[in-house]
């Protein structure tokens, strides 16, 4: 999932409608990223004011609350691919509005929060990854410097 998006990413794109419906595993068993109806070349946006038409469940608080629109940040769809992620890996639901939804919009929020206890360690590491998905815009890292961790 992760090098589906890096691969738009550095092709200057945004897909900007990232959810788990939107993978599919191939006849080979690799992950491919699907529906880039929503998707836009990154020197074209001229702000993301207008593109709320994502599934509510997965977009990022600066594209739902409008903030920070004028920017052609890649980390939009990087927060949806962490909710992706959180979705996939511990089979939970997200809201689609209400009190939860807008706390793991705010800037302090902790995923690990969710979780009565975290099992394993490889859980620990999948949490970790997702915390830099998931949170304030500032925080926020890039897919790239995702990688790079």
């Amino acid at each position: 999932m992760l090098c589906g998006v890096f691969s738009l990413h550095q092709r200057g794109y945004l897909h900007l409608d990232i959810k788990p419906d939107n993978f599919i595993v191939d006849s080979n068993g690799k992950i491919r990223l699907t529906d880039y109806g929503l998707s836009q070349k990154k020197k074209e946006i001229i702000s993301l004011h207008d593109i709320t038409e994502g599934d509510v469940s997965y977009l990022s608080p600066e594209v739902f609350y409008q903030e920070n629109l004028n920017k052609k940040e890649e980390k939009s769809d990087v927060f949806s691919l962490g909710l992706s992620i959180l979705e996939i890996l511990f089979k939970i639901e997200l809201p689609k509005n209400g009190k939860l939804w807008r706390e793991m919009r705010e800037e302090n929020f902790d995923i690990s929060s969710m979780f009565n206890s975290i099992n394993n360690e490889k859980q620990k590491e999948y949490i970790d990854l997702i915390e830099k998905m998931v949170c304030g815009y500032k925080k926020r890292k890039t897919i790239d410097e995702i990688f790079n961790d």
